[in-house]
């Protein structure tokens, strides 16, 4: 997958709603998931740990060096504390041995909470943290925190195949505090394969779908799918021969036709979980396109790339530029969705040869530019936080966003220089979405 999955975007942990994958980002400069993804889906901040006291700063003289991790630390809302920032940390012995430390921070830097170990992780020596995802996992209406991160293996313990082995940590939020889930941790490990949030997910619909008639439902309320269904769902879409429309026709009847619950109707929540997973599908068709050609593969990583930093500044521009509001959260939800597609198509397109046709290129070029002249020159109020300190200013955010927003889109020009029909197909969605709302 790329290193975003389908969740929420931007706007999420300023609506206060989100729910976010973040794999791990190549280097600094890659923007979190996310992906889907998918808090602020904020950049990652670049301030290291030291927050955390003396324990957050690198040691010598042969003592431990502890650092954060780069693209997995967030400004993000719980709903007990408000507005914090989530650090993840790799604390590496002189002898080399490496272990994760997890924690919430304050406003100001002070330590709230540090997470426990979990308890899986004892005696192995951490690798990397690939994912982080603040999502409702027991269905309290709060939102709990998934880390997926790889330790070494124990081959004595039969776990062969590879020197890493993925291990899940699930915390559930209880007032001012986290406390471990082990029996869940224990059964995603020994399900085995869990190395995505996705797959995290799937074993928790599975698991909520053997439940009576009626409680079959995604933590949080929502009915969907089971994974066999979701499989079956992506293969027909990927093998089928429909259009965007057709596509989008296709899984909300597969969401909406698989609940007989009077009861029950299909939320803002389920459509986005729904276009969520659409996207992921097509994300992995389009790895499946280009495994066996590299300049394809890292053209398709680039594009997608560009256009998930287009679409995180476009979606919190409209955060600030209309004042908050969840609608916007889901709009980013469901956009950054379909452009799973859009690129499975764009890069489908790009392996039929076909020549340039520079003045429809030229043209959608002239939109972008004067979309992005647009968003520039404007001033937005300020926004209400949920973080108890009522409404802060974030005319400097916003103009951090429209440059963000510009840099994405001469990337992406650069990328699409050949102005071939693949090119026009892929800015003639974005010419349109970055247009006001």
């Amino acid at each position: 997958m790329y290193k975003w999955m389908a969740a929420c975007l931007v706007v999420a942990s300023l609506a206060g709603c989100a729910e976010v994958d973040y794999p791990a980002a190549p280097d600094s400069n890659m923007l979190p998931v996310a992906k889907t993804r998918q808090e602020k889906a904020p950049h990652p901040s670049g301030t290291k740990a030291e927050p955390i006291q003396a324990a957050a700063s690198r040691e010598e003289n042969g003592q431990a060096v502890i650092e954060e991790i780069g693209g997995q630390s967030f400004e993000t809302e719980f709903e007990a504390w408000g507005k914090v920032r989530f650090v993840a940390a790799k604390r590496i012995e002189p002898s080399g041995f490496a272990t994760l430390q997890l924690s919430v921070q304050g406003r100001n830097g002070n330590l709230l909470q540090a997470f426990p170990a979990t308890d899986l992780t004892q005696g192995r020596s951490l690798r990397t943290v690939t994912a982080v995802s603040f999502r409702d996992v027991d269905g309290n209406g709060q939102r709990d925190v998934i880390v997926l991160a790889e330790y070494e293996a124990r081959p004595e313990a039969g776990e062969k195949g590879s020197a890493y082995v993925t291990i899940p940590s699930i915390y559930l939020q209880r007032g001012k505090r986290f406390v471990s889930d082990t029996q869940l941790e224990d059964r995603l490990f020994a399900a085995g394969h869990i190395t995505t949030i996705m797959d995290v997910m799937g074993y928790l619909r599975s698991r909520q779908s053997n439940q009576p008639s009626g409680d079959a439902r995604v933590p949080g309320g929502a009915a969907m799918p089971d994974e066999a269904k979701l499989r079956s769902l992506c293969w027909t879409a990927k093998s089928g021969n429909y259009d965007e429309s057709g596509i989008i026709d296709l899984y909300t009847e597969a969401y909406t036709g698989s609940n007989q619950d009077a009861d029950w109707t299909f939320s803002e929540m389920d459509e986005d979980m729904m276009y969520g997973e659409l996207g992921g599908c097509f994300r992995e068709a389009t790895e499946a396109t280009t495994a066996e050609d590299e300049a394809l593969r890292k053209h398709a990583e680039g594009v997608a790339d560009a256009v998930e930093r287009i679409l995180l500044a476009k979606s919190a521009i409209d955060y600030y530029y209309n004042g908050g509001g969840s609608m916007w959260m889901h709009l980013a939800n469901r956009t950054h969705g379909i452009y799973g597609y859009r690129i499975y198509r764009y890069i489908k397109m790009k392996q039929q040869a076909s020549g340039q046709e520079t003045a429809k290129y030229d043209a959608l070029a002239q939109e972008l530019e004067a979309d992005m002249r647009y968003w520039e020159g404007q001033s937005v109020d300020p926004v209400f936080t949920y973080s108890g300190i009522g409404y802060e200013n974030k005319q400097p955010d916003y103009d951090d966003e429209v440059l963000a927003l510009k840099e994405g889109v001469q990337s992406l020009r650069a990328l699409t220089a050949r102005k071939d029909k693949a090119s026009i197909y892929l800015l003639n969605f974005l010419a349109k979405d970055l247009v006001e709302y």
